[in-house]
């Protein structure tokens, strides 16, 4: 028995028609795209824990600075004040991802006699935003992280 002969026709044809080796081109795709929501949820989870631990530093901001109004002057709400102060210093107590915060006298305000603002950041206007682990391979490799309490 002799073998048809394979013009260059047929053989494309043959090639066109051969199923073999697309599951490794299948494998291939689901897996970079398990990869990316991976890295994606990783980045997404770092950028909510960094969220919640600037919203504690804020909170105990603005706890200090009540608690100041309160013990140590009612009335003085200038950015030398007790109130202002402590508020500070509790605010920058705490860290952000292992990263200092930036809070300063001016993002310390009383929208009313009786309340205190206090507004922490992590930004690139500030000089120290967070990091991204993943998202720097699609261009994003800060995240600005701001709370206010």
């Amino acid at each position: 028995m002799t073998q048809p002969v394979r013009t260059p026709h047929t053989r494309r044809r043959s090639l066109y028609r051969d199923e073999s080796g697309m599951t490794l081109v299948v494998v291939g795709l689901g897996f970079l795209g398990f990869f990316a929501a991976s890295m994606l949820a990783i980045d997404v989870g770092m950028v909510m824990v960094a969220r919640s631990e600037a919203q504690t530093s804020a909170d105990a901001g603005a706890l200090a600075g009540a608690i100041a109004l309160v013990f140590d002057d009612f009335n003085d709400r200038s950015a030398g004040g007790p109130a202002v102060q402590n508020a500070v210093v509790a605010a920058q107590s705490n860290q952000v991802l292992g990263g200092d915060v930036s809070v300063t006298t001016a993002d310390v305000t009383f929208p009313t006699p009786e309340r205190i603002r206090v507004d922490v950041f992590r930004t690139t206007g500030r000089a120290n935003p967070v990091g991204t682990m993943t998202a720097r391979f699609f261009g994003i490799p800060t995240a600005d992280i701001q709370a206010t309490a």
